[in-house]
């Protein structure tokens, strides 16, 4: 896994930069780094966000569990918002 390599910071910037140009192994990488805090600061608005993106583009079921799995531990602000930044989503690219 990149994320565990010696410079964190760099694999951080590699998954998030591969993540907003939509690929779903990214996404679902930089889901759980910010879902346990590895390499960043935890942040379940972010984990929910690039769980559900990762899953949008594939048929797994296993990251939609990992997402409600997040999501119960979440408030429903938290929730709110991160089906916000979900429906606005745009890709850098786009």
């Amino acid at each position: 896994m990149v994320a565990e390599s010696g410079n964190a910071q760099g694999s951080f910037e590699e998954i998030r930069r591969s993540a907003e140009l939509g690929d779903s192994d990214a996404r679902h990488q930089l889901g759980e780094m910010y879902a346990v805090g590895r390499g960043v600061p935890k942040d379940y608005v972010q984990a929910y966000l690039w769980m559900t993106l990762a899953a949008s583009e594939t048929d797994n079921f296993s990251i939609l569990a990992e997402r409600e799995r997040i999501a119960n531990q979440m408030t429903l602000d938290q929730i709110v918002q991160a089906r916000k930044m979900v429906m606005n989503w745009k890709s850098p690219q786009s």
